[in-house]
Parts: C-alpha cells; sequence; structure tokens
C-alpha cells in the first residue's frame, strides 16, 4: 500500500471507475462516493446492478452489470467459486470470475480503460486487479464491512467462503494504493490482517446535512428499524420486545427483504399477538429516508448481534441516518458505537437478543429524556454529515 495520505489535497481530474456489486440506487454511500468525485471535476462511471440512480451527476456514465444469479444456480456457482481457495489461495481470484456478473465487470472496466478503479467491498477487487493489469489503474479498495467476519456466524460460510473472501482481499489490497475502512475498528483490523504500511482512513457512512425539526415522543413510543431487513439484524428481537410493552407503541419495518423472511416476520407477529402494532412498509426513496423517519419515529432500532469484529464495529448508515433524523438510537454494544453514543448522548445501549431487557429499557425512559435524546441526535448531525467526511475521500485521492 502506499504510503500515508495528505488529506485536502487537490489532484488533477481522472478518469475514474467506480465498481459495486448492489443496486446503486439504492446503495447511498456508493453514490455518496460517486457524487463527491464528479464534484471535483472527475469523470466517473459508475458500475453497479439495477436502473440507473436518479441522482446520477450530469457528466457522469452508469453500466449497469448483470444481477447476481439466484436459486440453486446461484449457489452452486458461488460454492464452485469459492472451493480452490482452500486448496491453494492463489486461485481465489481466478475462480471468482466463475460468475457472469463479476466476468462483466471484469470485461467493462478493461474496456473503460480508467485512471483509477474505486472498488466497493472485496467481491470488486479481482475486476480491479485486471484493470491494473490491462492498463495500469491505481486501486482505491473501499472495505464497506470487515469482510473476514462478515458472516462468521455461519458455520458453511466460515468453512467454504471465509478462505476465498480473505484470499482475494489479501491479494487486492497489496496492489491497492489506498484503502478506506468505514470505522476506526474496522480500519485497525485491516491494518493488522494484512500488515499494512499505513491505516487506511476512516470514511464514516455518514449522510449530507438535512436540517430536521425537534418532535417530542409522544405518549406512545413509534419504533423503528430501516434498512435491508436480514436475519440477523435483531428485528425478530423487536416484535418479541414489543409483546411486553404497552399497547400504544408501535414498531415500523421498513425496506426490502425476500417475500419468505418478510413472511416470517408476520407470523412472528401474529404469534407474539403484535400484529397490528407492526408495519412493515417498502423502502423509500434515499432522499426520503431521513425526513419520513423524522416524521413518523420516536427511536431507530440498531440491534445487531454479539458476534466478532464486524458486529463490534460496525457503524452503518442508519446509525447516521437516525440521528440526522432526530432521533434517539438504542444500539447494541459494540466499541465504536459505544464510543460515539457515549460521546454525543443520543442513544442508550441494549444487550444483544434479549427482548426483555429492550422492553425494560423502552419502559424505563421518560419523556424527557426521550426528548434530550433526540436533541443531542440532531446536534451531533450538524457535526457529523457527509459535508465534511467527503474531505477524506477528497483527501484519499490527492497525489493518484
Amino acid at each position: 500500500m502506499d504510503g500515508a495520505v495528505a488529506i485536502g489535497l487537490a489532484t488533477p481530474p481522472r478518469r475514474i471507475a467506480v465498481l459495486a456489486f448492489s443496486p446503486l440506487a439504492r446503495d447511498s454511500r456508493v453514490m455518496r462516493t460517486v457524487q463527491a468525485l464528479a464534484a471535483r471535476g472527475h469523470a466517473v462511471t459508475a458500475l453497479g446492478h439495477g436502473a440507473p440512480p436518479e441522482d446520477l451527476p450530469a457528466g457522469a456514465e452508469y453500466i449497469a452489470l448483470p444481477a447476481p444469479g439466484g436459486g440453486l444456480a446461484g449457489r452452486i456457482k458461488l460454492a464452485l467459486g469459492a472451493a480452490p481457495a482452500r486448496l491453494l489461495p492463489p486461485l481465489a481470484v481466478a475462480a471468482h470470475d466463475l460468475r457472469a456478473h463479476h466476468r462483466a465487470a471484469r470485461r467493462a472496466l478493461v474496456a473503460l480503460r480508467p485512471d483509477i478503479v474505486h472498488a466497493n467491498d472485496w467481491p470488486a477487487l479481482p475486476a480491479a486487479l485486471a484493470a491494473r493489469a490491462a492498463c495500469g489503474a491505481r486501486i482505491v479498495y473501499d472495505s464497506h464491512e470487515c469482510a473476514v467476519e462478515e458472516h462468521a456466524d455461519r458455520a458453511l460460510w466460515r468453512l467454504l467462503l471465509r478462505p476465498h473472501v480473505a484470499a482475494v482481499e489479501a491479494r487486492g489490497i497489496r496492489a491497492a494504493a489506498r484503502v478506506l475502512a468505514v470505522s476506526p475498528g474496522i480500519a485497525a483490523a485491516l491494518a493488522r490482517r494484512h500488515a499494512l504500511a499505513a491505516p487506511p482512513a476512516v470514511l464514516r457512512n455518514l449522510p449530507p446535512y438535512q436540517a430536521m425539526p425537534l418532535r417530542p415522543p409522544g405518549p406512545g413510543l413509534s419504533l423503528l428499524f430501516h434498512g435491508l431487513l436480514l436475519p440477523g439484524r435483531g428485528i425478530e428481537t423487536a416484535i418479541d420486545a414489543l409483546a411486553l410493552l404497552p399497547a400504544d407503541h408501535v414498531l415500523t419495518l421498513r425496506g426490502e427483504g425476500a417475500a419468505a423472511y418478510l413472511d416470517a416476520l408476520r407470523a412472528r407477529a401474529r404469534a407474539a399477538g403484535v400484529a397490528a402494532r407492526v408495519a412493515i412498509e417498502p423502502a423509500v426513496p434515499r432522499a426520503e429516508v431521513i425526513p419520513r423517519a423524522n416524521r413518523g419515529a420516536d427511536l431507530g432500532l440498531l440491534l445487531l448481534p454479539d458476534g466478532g469484529a464486524q458486529q463490534r464495529h460496525a457503524l452503518p448508515n442508519k446509525l447516521f441516518e437516525y440521528a440526522m433524523a432526530g432521533l434517539g438510537v438504542l444500539a447494541t454494544p459494540g466499541e465504536d458505537r459505544a464510543a460515539l453514543i457515549g460521546a454525543h448522548g443520543f442513544g442508550r445501549l441494549v444487550p444483544p437478543g434479549d427482548p426483555a431487557a429492550l422492553a425494560a429499557l423502552l419502559r424505563a425512559l421518560t419523556a424527557e429524556e426521550i426528548t434530550a435524546m433526540k436533541a443531542a441526535a440532531l446536534a451531533v448531525a450538524r457535526r457529523l454529515n457527509w459535508d465534511a467526511e467527503r474531505e477524506i475521500l477528497w483527501g484519499a485521492y490527492a497525489g493518484l
């Protein structure tokens, strides 16, 4: 990895490819990156899944990649691509191309011949390496997660996929000119694991500043979880806790999820006797995420399980979106989350996977305490927002 980054220095315009294997219209971090780089005068091409984002900057281009295959065939290809790394880690990058969307990304990058590839998360690294070999493109690796711990709670993932992830990331990070991470803990873990000469720059998931009004809570609390609706995010804990709370407390689950999982959540709510108090809503456009949260909720939930480095150090988008919306935050402990919430006083910590503890905390909170948390959230949002944080991204590109 190149030496330390000089923050805030300007750099001449470059042709930058921003690659992410995600639906970019819903990927806040990637689109903030695209917009910030375009604002500096770079010629940006974004590559991802789905329809072109509505807020793609003027002059920027978009290449839609094939969506990753699902079902049994997709799982088989995933397993076949991961298997070689258990026997011979150098084969991991080549095996990565067994999946069509990975091959498409590699072909697109080689054809683009960019000066820089901004590779979002570890799956983007093999295509970035191909561009580096073809045209000398520099690589900026943006690690969204602690890759080797992301699904460490799943035995099959640990057995089969972790060696593949570790091998791909190790190869890519050694070739990267710059490395970014979403939290101090993940930055430190990457530096230790890969013996980096300089720690990655920390680029947090902060939204652009939006001024929101302070809305004191009503007699019945409105709880919100927004984001991808997936297992392992504490949603079940929230539903079970609701059954232990007064009948005027409600829970909104807002986001995309698999139909089978959403049906399971509805069944859980019925079994707990709270089906009428649990609303499952589709995701809203990114521009509406914060205003909708401000209008309709008092407290935002971030109930990650007690796991490895990924859970301990995660600072997801929703944490800062809740704060920007003026919501108090109820979060499970994690070193980086606890430090942030403790320093700014906009939330409380609650043990993971414990509905009774969550319900007890909610019953004990007074209206005055919740109003104080909401006011603290609005105050921290004025300090921690993308308008300031993007300077770190611009600084990472200085000298490239």
